[in-house]
C-alpha cells in the first residue's frame, strides 16, 4: 500500500517519516502487524462576536502543487501531540501554533477516546488514534475575520460560522 501514499488525499511516505521523527507518531509490530501510534488534540474554537455565538471551522487546505482539499470536521483545529506531551498542556501551544490566539478560556474539562483503524492519510497503516477533545472560548480582542496557517506544504484556512449546535 506504500505505493498510494502521497496519490489523492494520502500522505507521502516522507511525511510519515518526519511525524517519527518529530515524535509525533510511533511505529510498532509487538501486537502482530505494524501500529501506527498518534494523539491527537481536538478543540472546537467559539467566539462571542457582535452578540452572535460563532463557532470557528477549518475551510480548506491549499498545497503548493496547486491541490485544494476541502474539510468538514467536527473540530476547529487538530493538532498531533508530541510522544511525551500532556495533552492540556498543549492547549495552548496548539492556539498560537495554528491560529496566534493567545487569551482563551477552556469551557471543558478534557475527553478522551481512543479509536483503532486504517490510516486515511497513509492507506494500508493501521493507525491508534488516541483523542483529546475540549471547548475553547477566545477572548473578544481575539477575534478576527479569517485565519490561516502557513506550512511548508500548505496553507490551512479557517472561518467563522453562526454556530447552530450550541456549545457542548
Amino acid at each position: 500500500a506504500v505505493d498510494l501514499f502521497g496519490h489523492g488525499g494520502a500522505k507521502t511516505l516522507g511525511h510519515l517519516e518526519k511525524e517519527i521523527h518529530d515524535k509525533e507518531a510511533r511505529l510498532d509490530t509487538a501486537q502482530g502487524p505494524l501500529l501506527r501510534y498518534i494523539s491527537v488534540l481536538a478543540l472546537t474554537v467559539y467566539s462571542d462576536a457582535k452578540g452572535d455565538q460563532l463557532r470557528l471551522v477549518e475551510n480548506r487546505q491549499e498545497f503548493t502543487g496547486g491541490r485544494t482539499r476541502w474539510r468538514d470536521l467536527d473540530a476547529s483545529v487538530s493538532e498531533k501531540l508530541k510522544l511525551d506531551e500532556d495533552a492540556q498542556m498543549a492547549i495552548p501551544r496548539a492556539l498560537a501554533e495554528e491560529l496566534n490566539i493567545q487569551r482563551f478560556q477552556q469551557l471543558s474539562e478534557l475527553r478522551q477516546s481512543t479509536t483503532r483503524e486504517l490510516s486515511p492519510s497513509y492507506p494500508g497503516l493501521m493507525t491508534e488514534t488516541t483523542l483529546f477533545k475540549t471547548d475553547i472560548l477566545i477572548d473578544p480582542a481575539e477575534h478576527i475575520n479569517a485565519y490561516s496557517e502557513e506550512q511548508d506544504d500548505k496553507t490551512t484556512f479557517f472561518v467563522w460560522v453562526l454556530d447552530r449546535r450550541g456549545r457542548r
